[in-house]
């Protein structure tokens, strides 16, 4: 769908970025560190991507639909998550049960 507006940023925040580069620690090392090393950070972040990379403004305005839509859309996208979850699955862990390796 042409023309869609994507919620996550492709740009940092300025202010983001200072802190970053201010800090006394390396900010990737202690990424590698949180989730277990470099391959388990890669293997987050291509997920991510993957479930976020359609998500748009449009999908997330509840405020103003009513109680049926609001279930009509968490259903729709709950659907749409199950796919690429299975796809997924089929790509990393083919005939596994689960999509972590």
């Amino acid at each position: 769908m042409p023309g869609r507006k994507h919620i996550i940023p492709h740009i940092v925040n300025p202010d983001l970025e200072q802190e970053r580069h201010g800090a006394s620690f390396r900010v990737d090392e202690f990424a590698r560190w949180w989730h277990g090393g470099a391959a388990k950070l890669r293997f987050k972040r291509e997920l991510e991507q993957e479930m976020f990379n359609d998500m748009t403004e449009h999908n997330t305005l509840l405020h103003y639909k009513s109680h049926e839509e609001i279930s009509e859309i968490a259903l729709r996208q709950s659907l749409e998550v199950a796919k690429k979850l299975r796809a997924m699955q089929q790509r990393i862990n083919p005939g596994g049960n689960d999509i972590w390796p």
